[in-house]
């Protein structure tokens, strides 16, 4: 007999109304009731059948719903790299997005990024990393972001984050764009309490002064959906 929380899973709005009902007139427990109303639904073919059909039915609509998660993402992807306030516009420079999640909180790390050529070529990385946590994680991913672009010979690129830690460190100790690459501030530069986020902090800031040209700006989480999207992949495809 198939379990009350499968039943519970493929069962309609209409058909638990009912089952309700079954339930406050003192007929039924509640999991009978239940599989009375969809006992009912099935009908000569079975309940094993039913179930069987309404899985199919959640199934495409779970591929429905993440199509058009994917194509609103893809769009807001586009809308980013060409409504940026001050995107460069010699025709050089290339886009990009980064995330790193950590499960738990030290745990599992997985990276995402996206890069986009300024004549639409898409290069996409997920990627799992040592473990870690969720800081460590946000550094190996633009790191990750900064290697693939030079070893493509980028040297124009703005990258966007939704990590403060990250993008206000290496902002913090190089300031804006010079025409002779990322010039450190007189500021003093940032310390991280751990050996560990220092040393990912210069290496980062190592790498980012090897580009011309390079900007960093923070967006929210909810706009960086894609490198987000690939980070989580990358943790689950590895569980």
């Amino acid at each position: 007999m198939p379990t009350h929380d499968l039943l519970l899973s493929i069962a309609f709005k209409a058909e638990l109304k009912q089952s309700r009902r079954l339930i406050k007139a003192g007929e039924f427990t509640e999991e009978r009731a239940l599989q009375r109303v969809l006992q009912k639904q099935a009908g000569e073919a079975g309940l094993d059948a039913l179930i069987q059909q309404r899985q199919v039915i959640g199934q495409k609509r779970i591929a429905a719903s993440a199509l058009r998660q994917q194509q609103k993402s893809e769009s807001s992807l586009r809308r980013q790299a060409s409504a940026s306030d001050d995107a460069m516009t010699d025709g050089r420079s290339w886009q990009a997005w980064f995330d790193g999640s950590a499960h738990p909180n030290p745990g599992k790390i997985g990276i995402g990024g996206v890069l986009i050529s300024p004549d639409g070529q898409r290069i996409e990385i997920s990627q799992r990393m040592p473990d870690g946590d969720n800081n460590e994680a946000e550094f190996h991913a633009l790191q990750s972001v900064l290697i693939r672009a030079l070893e493509l010979g980028v040297d124009q690129l703005r990258v966007w984050g939704d990590s403060r830690v990250v993008i206000d460190a290496i902002n913090n100790a190089a300031h804006g764009v010079a025409s002779a690459g990322m010039q450190k501030q007189n500021s003093t530069v940032p310390h991280f309490p751990s050996g560990i986020l220092q040393n990912h902090f210069l290496q980062s800031l190592a790498l980012a002064s090897k580009f011309k040209e390079l900007h960093l700006q923070w967006i929210p989480r909810e706009k960086n959906v894609i490198a987000d999207a690939l980070s989580q992949a990358a943790i689950l495809e590895n569980f």
